[in-house]
């Protein structure tokens, strides 16, 4: 029973920490007890570990690591190293009970950066000193955080959505070029907007 309870500590889901009571003969207890016989209110009222006096701690907490979460752990990394921040997310909320509470805050932030989901992003990391945006605010900084979710599909070998994903950040950047350059807001002289905020381009005359 007690080997059996060390595995489900060792390969259990759940934080769990084994408790071994010692006996207060500090060995196997005897056998001599026939259970028919056996007068629970008169032994708990003659138990030694009621008296405050008498009382001894014989608990010791067995010391094992929990080889599920170890294992998790490595994958985990494993999938982190391969620009996988989902798979290495949902992992970290699976093992929560074994990691650090700024590297699951830290992976989240990651997940969301991946995402370009900024407000995710600030609010994982909201009151922490870390800090991993050299741009902050402005056009600029999504244009440049999505530049960075391309990179990732590159390094990934997604090369059909990074082909895909060209296309917007092209028309950004031109756009940008309009605006810095030649003094031009394009959303001036756009005639309305759809219902995601994206603006669709009509455009009048420039002159």
């Amino acid at each position: 029973m007690k080997s059996a309870l060390e595995i489900i500590a060792a390969l259990g889901k759940y934080h769990v920490i084994p408790i071994q009571v010692k006996s207060p003969n500090e060995k196997e207890n005897p056998k001599q007890d026939k259970p028919q016989e056996y007068d629970v209110e008169l032994f708990w009222e003659m138990n030694n570990d009621n008296n405050a006096e008498t009382f001894k701690d014989r608990t010791v907490v067995v010391k094992s690591n929990n080889l599920l979460a170890r294992i998790k752990k490595e994958i985990m990394i494993k999938m982190i190293d391969a620009y996988n921040y989902k798979a290495a997310k949902e992992i970290a909320d699976d093992i929560k009970e074994y990691i650090d509470g700024n590297i699951l805050d830290l992976i989240h932030a990651a997940y969301c950066r991946s995402q370009i989901d900024l407000s995710g992003y600030d609010k994982a990391l909201k009151n922490k000193k870390y800090d991993f945006m050299p741009i902050k605010t402005g056009d600029e900084r999504e244009i440049f955080e999505y530049l960075i979710s391309l990179q990732i599909k590159l390094k990934q070998g997604n090369l059909a959505d990074f082909i895909r994903g060209i296309t917007p950040v092209v028309m950004d950047l031109f756009e940008s070029c309009f605006k810095n350059k030649c003094n031009i807001d394009l959303k001036k002289y756009c005639d309305k907007v759809n219902k995601k905020g994206t603006f669709v381009y009509h455009l009048k005359a420039i002159h």
